[in-house]
């Protein structure tokens, strides 16, 4: 993919481990590209078979994926039921919960080529976890999605009183009636969680 929301480059030497934060965090379609062609035997199409695969296994009927990195595709269709049934299977992982819910990683080996430099790292792309206008206490990742045709999507949980609450919002407006952006999807999530 041409969209590199985690400025890597050929060249760049990352491990896993990096490229899965750089999935997680800042939504690096090149890093999810690089891993399902890895874990997929060379082949995406593979990867993405195998994805298929584990969502049906674990109950995720109503899914269908089409490519490993979650960019629109009119043929790629999940719901809300399915991301959540999804995402607690991955949450029995720790490592998972680890990544998913991290602020923000600086690659392990240092890439000084492709213009990167001692300050290249990944911030979560859920603004919830950071101080500001839409920061919610204990709010912890683990998704989001903003594209034009999908709308903000957002998968993130929160723990209150010895409990952890997931919450999954699909197809929020990026826009209000002005077009001004929008971020209903944070809104919704904070009165939720309340």
């Amino acid at each position: 993919s041409d969209i590199r929301y985690g400025d890597i480059y050929n060249g760049d030497i990352l491990t896993v481990e990096d490229l899965l934060y750089a999935l997680m965090l800042p939504s690096s379609a090149e890093a999810a590209n690089i891993l399902s062609y890895e874990i997929g035997g060379s082949s995406i199409q593979n990867f993405v078979k195998m994805m298929n695969d584990k969502a049906l296994e674990i109950g995720a009927t109503n899914t269908v994926f089409t490519n490993a990195h979650g960019l629109y595709d009119i043929n790629q269709v999940t719901t809300a039921n399915d991301m959540a049934k999804i995402t607690q299977y991955a949450l029995k992982n720790p490592v998972f919960e680890t990544i998913a819910t991290t602020q923000s990683y600086k690659p392990s080996i240092p890439n000084l080529e492709n213009n990167h430099n001692e300050n290249w790292y990944w911030t979560h792309s859920n603004i919830m976890m950071s101080k500001g206008d839409y920061f919610y206490e204990g709010a912890r990742g683990i998704k989001t999605g903003n594209l034009e045709k999908a709308g903000r999507n957002l998968i993130t949980m929160a723990s209150a009183n010895g409990s952890k609450y997931l919450v999954v919002l699909l197809k929020s407006p990026l826009y209000d009636e002005n077009d001004d952006s929008q971020f209903y999807h944070l809104e919704d999530a904070k009165n939720l969680f309340d």
